[in-house]
């Protein structure tokens, strides 16, 4: 006798859409994190901070 649990498939179901969504959004953080990066350096680099004179 099988005893089917469809509640089973069903948290496996959200378990897995959860850790694909956390995942995705460390991606966009993670991506998010290297252009802020990036940008920054790049606009210190063109336009330095300006040097307090004594």
């Amino acid at each position: 006798m099988k005893t089917s649990r469809p509640g089973f498939l069903v948290n496996f179901m959200l378990l897995a859409t959860f850790s694909g969504a956390t995942i995705g959004m460390a991606k966009i953080e993670l991506l998010s994190n290297l252009v802020y990066d990036s940008v920054r350096r790049h606009s210190y680099l063109t336009h330095p901070a300006p040097v307090p004179r004594p």
